[in-house]
């Protein structure tokens, strides 16, 4: 996933935060953040690869995909967070 957030806030918190929101997260990884002229000089690009993985079924990728809205919908609502595309 691809997210702008306000430059104050912390790896740590959005990790943090995507964990709590779902038990199927296996890992998060940062990959790339971008602070430059395409964006407002108060904001970072962030991307981030996340796993999903459940030890008891093989997940489908409406599960993954509902999961994966259900994040996002939650950084925006706490953090104030916009998905890039």
């Amino acid at each position: 996933i691809s997210l702008l957030v306000d430059k104050t806030i912390k790896y740590a918190d959005i990790v943090g935060l995507i964990k709590k929101t779902s038990d199927l997260i296996k890992s998060v990884e940062l990959f790339d953040v971008y602070l430059g002229e395409k964006i407002t000089a108060e904001k970072k690009s962030c991307a981030y690869h996340l796993i999903y993985g459940s030890l008891e079924k093989t997940l489908t990728n409406e599960e993954v995909e509902k999961e994966q809205k259900n994040i996002l919908s939650v950084l925006e609502k706490e953090l104030g967070a916009q998905t890039r595309k």
